[in-house]
């Protein structure tokens, strides 16, 4: 067993990881709650992302605690999409990306102009995501819609979830396969075609920025069974007062972690009270 400056033990066989992503929404989070707890919650945080180290070893108080486990759900999802210290590690023990049977990677998206053999498909809004795939089956298809629905969400569609649903019943009919053959393996590689949708028959502008910027440095903090809920008809409205209408547990969530998410909320409210209107089921 070592020991740190802190008397906390760390098991020799703890997973050790190299790197950890920390948001500005979480620094700004944990600062507000004044010194102590700042470099208290950080700590804990750190040691949990580099050892794996539970939050009920930290010694932290119940309210600085719900706080950091808002984060957990991030750090796990992140330290998957980097096995093996490389982003995208998933793919083999160096990090790189499947290849077709030539050894070389196949572009679904490159800069215009430039001839590809998949120059037929289209890009969306000039994005310039570079799309790799293989002709290896064998995977199960994905038709999980929840999964696409918080992209278009916060490309601020107003109907996300009829174009999770038109892209997913597109993709399953072709076999997920692109018109020259090549197979359309991982999540990774069908977020990035979802990314890349072309939207025709949906005006989009649904929310205001300022209000959707909001919104999802709330969602990117909410736990997973919130996350859903924060999808559906939320609306929002300026006046005397700042007024969002959302889900029952939103608000209660919201609510119970009012004091860590004043740094988001206080800013858009422009310092006026915030209310709030639960639709009728």
């Amino acid at each position: 067993m070592k020991k740190n400056n802190y008397h906390l033990e760390i098991p020799a066989d703890s997973p050790k990881e190299e790197s950890v992503i920390i948001y500005r929404s979480w620094f700004e989070c944990l600062f507000h709650q004044g010194p102590k707890n700042f470099m208290a919650g950080m700590i804990a945080l750190l040691l949990y992302a580099f050892y794996g180290m539970s939050l009920e070893m930290s010694g932290l108080t119940e309210s600085l605690k719900s706080i950091i486990k808002t984060f957990i759900p991030i750090i796990d999802a992140n330290r998957r999409n980097r096995e093996n210290g490389h982003k995208g590690g998933a793919y083999g023990k160096n990090g790189g990306r499947p290849k077709n049977p030539s050894g070389v990677p196949i572009l679904l998206e490159t800069e215009e102009g430039k001839k590809t053999p998949n120059d037929n498909v289209k890009k969306k809004e000039n994005d310039k995501v570079s799309v790799y795939v293989n002709k290896t089956e064998g995977s199960t298809t994905h038709t999980d819609i929840d999964l696409y629905i918080p992209l278009f969400f916060f490309k601020n569609l107003r109907d996300p979830r009829r174009q999770a649903e038109k892209f997913v019943d597109h993709y399953t009919a072709t076999g997920w396969k692109l018109p020259g053959g090549a197979y359309i393996e991982t999540e990774e590689q069908r977020l990035a075609l979802a990314r890349n949708w072309e939207v025709r028959d949906d005006p989009g502008g649904r929310y205001k920025l300022d209000d959707l910027k909001m919104w999802r440095s709330l969602y990117e903090m909410a736990p997973p069974d919130i996350q859903p809920l924060m999808l559906g008809d939320i609306s929002f409205a300026h006046g005397p007062k700042a007024q969002i209408t959302c889900p029952c547990k939103v608000y209660e969530w919201i609510e119970a972690n009012k004091e860590s998410l004043q740094p988001i909320m206080f800013p858009w409210a422009a310092g006026l009270q915030i209310c709030y209107k639960i639709p009728k089921e």
